[in-house]
């Protein structure tokens, strides 16, 4: 009797860890509880101690102002939060993001130079703790390195992909089919592994572009508006790959969940395809 109350525990285990891990695999994520923004404000708090918020204020504000399109929006320094930090906490009317920078030794990915960098990492939560800071039992971790190629460009990302996070189940077309047909998708080189352009091609008939990472970074800072942007984000919390706009209401116009990289970027195009096709 106890051998099959514990073979029973056992398999129940087996099933649930199974299920979660392949869940994550396949970007729904059962164990990272999503956000919820919808009627909230989001506080963005800028540090004055931390040695790279100057670099970051002026690209951030700007981004914000034209790339935020989730939630109202505040910034404020982390002093004025602390001052008033009972009153955020009380209100479950916001959410907070803010930065910190890691210094470390090199970087050889993403075709950056070998050298000292900082990386930027974002957090982003429902909670501060009493000194202002997000908690991090709640956050997004998205390491980009202030030296790269563009840090406007870098910036925009960023708000796409913290947007990206908070619209975490939402997984389908958000916009009119023929917006997408249309215009040409970029794509960073860096997404796709040992993948090209002709391999893309093969699945997807619509206009894409390959670009390198300097070349994706700089088209972001440019806002290029004739054009749609193919993003992929992968962190502890949720994988996912996503296509915007950088239009007057930039916006994104599709996200979908997934863990893993190379061949699934270039699976998910096949996708893709199917669903404009689909009642074509």
């Amino acid at each position: 009797m106890n051998r099959i109350k514990i073979s029973s525990l056992f398999f129940l285990f087996f099933i649930l860890f199974s299920s979660a891990v392949l869940g994550q695999y396949l970007g729904l994520n059962p164990l990272s509880k999503p956000i919820s923004y919808k009627d909230k404000t989001l506080v963005v708090i800028l540090d004055e101690s931390e040695e790279y918020t100057n670099d970051i204020k002026g690209p951030l504000n700007e981004a914000l102002k034209t790339d935020w399109t989730l939630t109202p929006y505040k910034v404020v320094s982390s002093h004025e939060l602390e001052a008033k930090i009972g009153d955020y906490q009380k209100n479950e009317k916001y959410i907070f993001l803010s930065f910190e920078f890691v210094k470390v030794g090199t970087t050889v990915g993403g075709g950056l130079a070998f050298g000292k960098t900082v990386k930027r990492n974002a957090y982003l939560g429902p909670e501060v703790n009493a000194k202002g800071k997000v908690k991090k039992s709640n956050f997004i971790f998205v390491p980009t390195s202030m030296q790269e190629f563009s840090l406007k460009g870098g910036i925009i990302k960023d708000i796409y992909n913290l947007q990206g996070y908070l619209l975490n189940g939402m997984d389908d077309l958000i916009a009119p089919k023929q917006s997408i047909r249309e215009k040409t998708i970029y794509v960073n080189k860096l997404h796709i592994g040992s993948r090209d352009e002709e391999d893309i091609k093969a699945k997807y008939p619509y206009p894409v572009k390959v670009l390198s990472g300097e070349e994706f970074s700089k088209a972001l800072e440019e806002k290029k508006s004739d054009v749609l942007y193919f993003d992929y984000v992968d962190n502890a919390k949720v994988g996912y790959i996503m296509i915007y706009s950088l239009d007057k209401n930039g916006t994104i116009l599709w996200r979908q969940g997934a863990k893993g990289v190379n061949n699934f970027v270039h699976a998910n195009f096949d996708v893709l395809r199917k669903k404009l096709d689909k009642g074509k």
